[in-house]
């Protein structure tokens, strides 16, 4: 499909962007900080993987973290920006430890959100290491998926 190119005195092309304007910048101004905080049963912080999707779906992610298509890794802490309305989220660390599921919604103010994960089988202690022989990412990412993910073993195939 072909589209005409807007001109500079097109008016119908100007009125287009008085009319988006205003929509445009609700938009910008109506972010909200949404802060993980991810903990073990100790309190301390655990790295792991969260996904964050708005109602129709569309994933949030972080900009300043490793990501890949609906998720993102962190040291247990993140920060994310979001428009107003309503969100779930998933917080994993690999198959020892239990999926934590939830929901938050956001109207103009900010929000912290505590998980924490728990253990539900410690394979290492019992001589087995988890490991992912398959991993198509930077190899400056690769540390922090490590222990997002709590892999022994991950050879990039970069």
């Amino acid at each position: 499909m072909w589209h005409r190119p807007h001109l500079a005195g097109d008016t119908h092309a100007q009125g287009d962007l008085r009319r988006n304007r205003c929509s445009f910048r609700s938009l910008v101004l109506a972010q909200n900080r949404v802060t993980f905080n991810v903990t073990g049963k100790d309190g301390k912080q655990m790295p792991c993987r969260i996904h964050v999707s708005d109602k129709d779906g569309k994933p949030a992610l972080v900009k300043d973290l490793p990501a890949l298509r609906d998720h993102f890794v962190c040291e247990g802490i993140a920060t994310l920006n979001v428009p107003n309305g309503n969100y779930k989220y998933v917080v994993e660390r690999g198959k020892e430890f239990a999926p934590e599921n939830g929901s938050f919604k956001t109207e103009g103010s900010d929000a912290k959100i505590d998980v924490t994960l728990n253990r539900v089988i410690d394979i290492a202690a019992r001589g087995w290491y988890s490991g992912e022989l398959h991993v198509h990412r930077a190899v400056e990412e690769i540390p922090l998926q490590l222990r997002a993910e709590d892999l022994h073993v991950a050879p990039v195939i970069t």
